[in-house]
């Protein structure tokens, strides 16, 4: 039988095929002569039909659609440029309905094999690839798909990597953020930095002019602003980004640790693009939306036993090399030999969960200080050392429990005292005077909505549920989720 991802393809295939042959020639002749050989054009004899695999109903109503929507948007009447987009949208969501997100290397080779067996071999070594991929052997699929597509057609991501210096330890590849900023413009994707979805130089400019301007009223002493009047760098032509890490979980629950770099600006959240509001031309919106393949840029990941241990010097080498290259990003920048300009990303802090920060920060003040008992009176008890990096929050007479006032004794601390025993790397990296420990940032995410949102959220509908009618808890949320 034949596999499903390889039925998916294939109706890919025919989509984006008849999608192109509608935009191309703009002939309803042609929509009405695919619409009556479609049902031939794959015959019973053939290895497809054989193995199971049919169009069916469903599946001729969307090309049926979809042929029809690329007609009237592709005739001369109504050829726009906002019929055109529309009809991306459109033909596009029809074409890849089906889909999975992934498919195995062996399963590419025999989907190859019975396109070749169908179309012939004259007709497959069109396509550029097809025949080649449909020669090449199951056995150790991933290696010869890789050698096929990377090594011969030049598929991969144009970004080299270049191997950490653990002194005959572990081999940890890392993706350095200069070649990822220059591999961004050198393919025209800068715009992916200002939540855009399309190149627009004169927007982008505008955009970070705006975010600059509104960031110095907030954080005057960067030194980004001393270089920029100074003459050093060009503000429109600075992207900020922030680097972000996290300890996943991989195989048996075993920590993975995933290290990347984001734009601070994005497409906004996906809630915020159904409204109907204008969109604005110098917008700035928060980074969750879309795909991370084109928001998150990939620095280093790996398994906990290669940086923990007796290769626990393998991180402090890490993070080493991380505040280089967030340093090298900001004072060197990069030069754009098309336009003649040069370029620069200017890392804002890092960004993270607790333990993250207080690993990659080596953090004396964090969580982990937390008393777990209630002190007896006694005085045996070791005095808390405090629990945030940016105050004294927790300490002796310092309680991190007032909520109750706008004004609590923690504020009056912050920045007093240094969190941090030792040199770090990232102090190297330029940052406002006397304020490194405002590089390292709360995530917004693991913040609210995992924590205080969370909690705040559910006790208020809690509450609230209260007021409804019903015998136990369970009928009165049923009746407030109605309500609501």
């Amino acid at each position: 039988m034949l596999e499903e991802a390889q039925i998916d393809q294939y109706q890919n295939l025919t989509f984006l095929n008849i999608l192109c042959f509608a935009l191309y020639t703009r002939k309803k002749s042609f929509i009405d002569t695919i619409l009556f050989i479609l049902p031939f054009t794959i015959p019973k004899e053939r290895r497809l039909i054989r193995s199971g695999f049919s169009p069916g109903v469903d599946m001729m109503m969307e090309i049926t659609f979809a042929l029809h929507s690329a007609f009237y948007v592709c005739h001369s009447r109504y050829y726009t440029n906002h019929n055109r987009q529309t009809l991306f949208s459109t033909v596009l969501r029809l074409s890849f309905m089906h889909f999975p997100t992934e498919a195995s290397s062996s399963s590419a080779v025999r989907t190859a094999r019975d396109i070749v067996a169908d179309f012939g071999e004259n007709l497959a070594e069109l396509s550029g690839g097809i025949a080649s991929l449909a020669k090449t052997s199951e056995k150790n699929s991933e290696r010869n798909c890789h050698r096929l597509m990377v090594h011969r057609f030049k598929l991969s991501m144009p970004i080299d990597h270049v191997f950490l210096d653990t002194n005959g330890g572990p081999e940890i590849p890392i993706l350095r953020f200069r070649d990822w900023m220059k591999m961004l413009l050198q393919h025209n994707c800068w715009h992916l930095l200002s939540g855009l979805v399309r190149p627009d130089e004169e927007r982008e400019a505008s955009i970070w002019t705006a975010f600059w301007k509104n960031f110095e009223k907030q954080v005057p002493q960067h030194p980004i602003f001393a270089r920029a009047r100074s003459g050093e760098v060009c503000l429109e032509r600075c992207v900020a980004v922030v680097a972000h890490g996290d300890e996943g979980r991989s195989k048996k629950k075993s920590a993975f640790l995933v290290i990347n770099i984001h734009s601070v600006l994005g497409r906004g959240i996906q809630p915020g693009l159904r409204k109907a509001a204008k969109k604005q031309y110098n917008k700035m919106l928060p980074n969750f939306y879309g795909h991370s393949y084109t928001t998150r840029f990939l620095f280093a990941a790996l398994p906990k036993g290669d940086y923990t241990g007796k290769n626990s010097y393998v991180f402090d080498n890490l993070m080493r090399n991380l505040a280089e290259e967030l340093s090298y990003i900001q004072l060197e920048g990069f030069e754009d030999t098309a336009r003649k300009k040069k370029f620069w990303a200017v890392c804002l802090g890092m960004t993270g969960d607790w333990p993250w920060l207080t690993k990659c920060g080596n953090l004396q003040r964090s969580y982990s200080n937390v008393s777990k008992h209630a002190d007896s009176g006694g005085g045996n008890r070791r005095a808390c050392g405090g629990i945030c990096h940016l105050c004294r929050a927790g300490q002796p007479g310092v309680p991190f429990e007032e909520i109750n006032t706008r004004n609590p004794g923690w504020k009056q601390t912050v920045l007093e005292q240094t969190p941090f025993a030792d040199e770090i790397p990232f102090e190297f990296v330029p940052h406002p005077p006397n304020e490194l420990p405002w590089f390292f940032h709360f995530d917004l995410f693991h913040v609210w909505h995992l924590g205080v949102g969370r909690n705040f959220l559910g006790s208020a509908l809690a509450l609230l549920s209260g007021l409804e009618n019903g015998r136990n808890g369970d009928q009165r949320l049923r009746s407030f989720q109605k309500s609501i």
